[in-house]
């Protein structure tokens, strides 16, 4: 029997400049466990590099490297942005919070009108769109409302429906995630979403963070982040792109890695209660940083160590890294 040729991986590497780094770990703490670390958004933080924080979704120097990234992944995979038909009314939500967010950013690239009658007009100079679109139409430049809005912003979308006191996946436009399936995740239970995250389910963490979602204000802006260790900069290590990875490349890791060469992977997450649907729009912005770059901040070095050697096998396996442990200890040591 043959097999069809591997298709290559040619997604380009990117790096997150350390000022913009969403660092991950609270400050002067040594461990991690899994928590629910959520705080107001638009505050800014300063870290040992520079800050973050200020908006919730960003318009940063990666920006046009980013967007074209995922332009290129849309036109070769449309199906990573999908909707439940009743997610409609919650689509248009979401986009038109979203350009007003990132309008301000960048006035002298990007306008936003809404005229009265009922029209939406959008236009970005850096990308070079420019569309109408009634509010409620199906189609926005001819792509689902969120797939549009994921056509601007560099963030991964989701939309999270409130049914019967529990949250439900509505609709995806993602093609960034870590290790997973966003087309996949479509309908399903926020419950079921979280379960293969080790220690988690058991300690009823995800039924809190549920309840908390669901009794949150309309407008309530809420963000947190999360980590991981990968192998290289690409922003898409989702299961949707492993057939294009060199299936070696993992065994390989664990005896002949660069450890410099490795990615702490940040993603920065926002959760917003939109008030007049109720739906929660989860934002995903994925940061990765080269470890050789991040022990030039000496703060962040010592840190970022003794949270490696002492989380659990079972988180560090998760995370991404427990079968090169030692030496990528040995590697903070030189």
């Amino acid at each position: 029997m043959t097999t069809a040729p591997r298709t290559p991986d040619t997604a380009p590497s990117y790096a997150t400049p350390l000022a913009e780094l969403a660092w991950p770990f609270e400050p002067g703490a040594d461990t991690y466990r899994y928590w629910i670390n959520v705080e107001r958004g638009r505050r800014p933080v300063a870290t040992a590099a520079g800050s973050w924080g200020r908006h919730v979704l960003e318009v940063d120097g990666g920006y046009p490297a980013v967007m074209a990234e995922r332009t290129a992944i849309l036109d070769r995979e449309p199906r990573r942005c999908s909707a439940l038909p009743h997610a409609l009314p919650a689509a248009w939500e979401a986009l038109e919070f979203g350009l007003a967010e990132i309008a301000p950013q960048r006035p002298d690239l990007f306008r936003l009108q809404r005229g009265d009658d009922g029209v939406l007009r959008w236009r970005n100079d850096l990308l070079g769109t420019r569309w109408s679109a009634r509010t409620g139409d199906p189609l926005v430049d001819g792509a689902h409302p969120l797939a549009a809005l994921a056509g601007q912003v560099q963030e991964d979308l989701f939309l999270l429906g409130p049914r019967e006191d529990r949250l439900y996946v509505d609709a995806v436009a993602a093609t960034f995630t870590g290790s997973w399936s966003s087309s996949f995740s479509l309908g399903m239970s926020f419950a079921d979403l979280h379960s293969p995250v080790p220690r988690i389910r058991d300690s009823g963490m995800v039924d809190r963070t549920e309840r908390f979602l669901l009794s949150l204000d309309p407008g309530d802006v809420y963000r947190r982040t999360n980590w991981s260790i990968y192998d290289s900069g690409r922003l898409d290590a989702s299961l949707e792109a492993s057939h294009r990875r060199d299936p070696g490349h993992a065994v390989r890791s664990a005896t002949e890695h660069r450890y410099g060469s490795l990615r702490l992977r940040v993603e920065l997450q926002h959760l917003v209660r939109l008030p007049a649907t109720g739906a929660l729009l989860f934002l995903i912005k994925t940061q990765l940083a080269a470890f050789a770059d991040i022990v030039t901040v000496p703060q962040w070095a010592g840190q970022l160590r003794s949270v490696l050697a002492e989380l659990p096998e079972d988180m560090a396996a998760y995370k991404g890294f427990a079968r090169y442990r030692p030496g990528l200890l040995d590697w903070f040591d030189l």
